[in-house]
């Protein structure tokens, strides 16, 4: 996935899933269930160094516009999410809010200029609704299943 030569050091022509990788550092642990799961970093060539490189960059008057297209247009190419709302409409899943069973619907998705209006301070995007009450939920807001394939083994 990151296509970088450990014994050398370097990465290999070509690249990996997210470009040329100066470097990467990953930790294996368990979840409570004793699946494994990883946490990682990977130090990607031509990005920013720090924070504060990254936020002049943001900042520079000359470029930093041209900056943040490239960087949106990298991160939208390297990251997908997705809620499979469409399976859910079943009288498993209820509203947290209101209770009515079987309610979600998927939202359409906000256009790009919307979604980075506010790039660093924006509030996350509804991707469902209920359709009882209205309420919007998020990526983090989840709404109540009393499916047994939801619980917890």
């Amino acid at each position: 996935m990151v296509r970088f030569d450990r014994n050398k050091g370097l990465p290999l022509e070509g690249g990996g899933l997210f470009g040329y990788c100066k470097g990467y550092i990953g930790v294996v642990e368990s979840q409570g269930s004793g699946t494994l799961h990883m946490h990682s970093i990977v130090f990607l060539a031509g990005l920013p160094r720090t924070i504060s490189d990254f936020v002049r960059s943001c900042n520079d008057h000359e470029t930093g516009e041209i900056f943040k297209d490239r960087f949106r247009n990298f991160v939208d190419s390297v990251v997908s999410n997705s809620l499979p709302v469409s399976d859910l409409k079943t009288e498993s899943v209820h509203c947290a809010n209101c209770g009515a069973a079987g309610r979600i619907n998927p939202l359409e998705t906000v256009s790009r200029e919307a979604q980075y209006s506010s790039p660093l301070h924006s509030p996350p995007q509804s991707t469902s609704s209920c359709s009882e009450c209205g309420k919007g939920f998020g990526g983090c807001e989840v709404f109540e299943c009393k499916s047994s394939l939801c619980s917890k083994a």
